[in-house]
């Protein structure tokens, strides 16, 4: 029975050493195996923050434009109403002109009429307001060529430069002048 079972236990160990070179050899295959994937999962994922970064970019380029466009948009708006107030600008001149060169002597029913058209000639001037549309100052002011436009010069006491009168009226819009002033400067 000895010698069975010294037989028994020497196919037991051989077993056992390949059972251990199968698993030595298995952990070898395993190593590699796992680092080949390793570095198949780093060039994913390289690539995947390629792909990353770009889309950030993509996504960038895209708020961009959406703030450029909307720039652009309040801006042609903007261009917009300015021309068509200036169209408007020489409409409300004349109506003031003729206003200013009422008659002395007028019935009641004409100074009825004649304060109605003040009330219009208002509410037009408001409706200006409204949109930004303020007049030039300028008589007593200096003379600003931005401002002003100078159809002549005049001896004065005043001040070289010093704005005497005012021909036409002005306009801007913000900082933008829609119409420049036309006065009459001293020398």
């Amino acid at each position: 029975m000895t010698e069975e079972n010294n037989k028994q236990s020497i196919t037991d160990n051989e077993q056992e050493v390949e059972k251990v070179e199968i698993t030595q050899e298995d952990k070898d295959v395993k190593e590699k195996t796992t680092k080949r994937k390793k570095k198949k999962f780093f060039k994913k994922c390289e690539k995947c923050d390629e792909y990353k970064t770009g889309w950030a970019r993509a996504q960038a380029d895209y708020q961009n434009l959406v703030k450029e466009t909307e720039k652009n948009r309040g801006e042609w708006a903007q261009y917009s109403e300015r021309q068509i107030l200036e169209e408007f600008i020489p409409v409300y001149d004349n109506f003031v002109l003729a206003f200013n060169h009422q008659p002395a002597e007028m019935s009641d029913e004409e100074k009825k009429w004649a304060e109605g058209v003040s009330f219009i000639m208002k509410q037009y001037g408001k409706v200006l307001e409204d949109h930004g549309v303020i007049e030039i100052r300028t008589v007593g002011d200096m003379f600003d060529p931005e401002l002003h436009e100078a159809i002549s010069e005049e001896e004065s006491k005043e001040e070289a430069g010093k704005i005497l009168k005012e021909v036409a009226v002005g306009y801007k819009m913000g900082n933008k002048v829609i119409r420049p002033a036309k006065v009459v400067v001293s020398k």
